[in-house]
C-alpha cells in the first residue's frame, strides 16, 4: 500500500513538472520589463525584446503587384488639381506710401491661369478699394504685385488684401486667400 501511494505521488509530481515545463516562460528566460517609456515586451525570433507598440496588418502578398488589389489608398484617384492662391507677404513701398507691395503663392496642384484680380480694400475713410490682375503663377510659384491706392491710407486704418477677388479661379481651397493687418 505504501509503494502505491509512493508511485501515484511520484507520478503526479512528474506530471506536475511537465505539466507546469509547458506553459512555462520561453526557454531564454522570464518575460522582461522594459523600461523605456511606451515599452512593451514581445516575444520575436525565439528571444524577448522591448519594442514600441505597433499595429500590423496582414497583407495578401499582393501589395506590389500591379493591379493586383493591394493598397486601396495607392489606387485611390487624387482630388481635381487646382490651383490655390495665398498671400504670404504684404508691406507698404519704400517711399511711396499710396503702394503696397503684395506676395502672392500657388500653392495648388495646378498652374493659375489669368483673369483673376487682387483687390485691396481699407476699412473707413475714402481711400476705398485698389485692385490689379494676377499674375499667372505655377504650382509652388510666388510673385510680388503692386497695388496702388489713389491716396495714401491713414495710419492705423485696417487693410484688407484678397487674392482671387473676383472669384474667377476655382481654388482647392478657398479660404485662405485673404491677409488683413493694420496699416503703419
Amino acid at each position: 500500500m505504501k509503494s502505491l501511494i509512493l508511485k501515484t505521488a511520484l507520478t503526479a509530481i512528474t506530471l506536475s513538472i511537465t505539466v507546469s515545463s509547458s506553459f512555462a516562460a520561453p526557454s531564454n528566460g522570464p518575460k522582461p520589463s522594459c523600461y523605456n517609456m511606451g515599452e512593451i515586451a514581445v516575444f520575436s525570433n525565439g528571444m524577448w525584446v522591448c519594442k514600441q507598440p505597433s499595429i500590423k496588418a496582414k497583407g495578401n502578398g499582393m501589395e506590389s503587384a500591379v493591379g493586383g488589389g493591394g493598397n486601396k489608398l495607392a489606387n485611390k484617384k487624387p482630388k481635381r488639381a487646382r490651383p490655390d492662391y495665398i498671400i504670404t507677404k504684404v508691406k507698404r513701398k519704400k517711399n511711396n506710401d499710396k503702394v503696397l507691395a503684395v506676395t502672392v503663392k500657388n500653392l495648388g496642384s495646378k498652374a493659375s491661369v489669368a483673369g483673376s484680380e487682387l483687390f485691396a480694400t481699407v476699412k473707413g475713410g475714402d481711400v476705398g478699394i485698389a485692385g490689379i490682375a494676377m499674375p499667372m503663377l505655377k504650382t509652388g510659384q510666388s510673385k510680388t504685385v503692386f497695388v496702388s491706392f489713389h491716396k495714401a491710407p491713414d495710419h492705423g486704418s485696417r487693410i484688407r488684401v484678397m487674392a482671387d477677388g473676383n472669384k474667377k479661379i476655382k481654388e482647392s481651397n478657398e479660404n485662405n486667400n485673404v491677409k488683413q493687418f493694420v496699416y503703419k
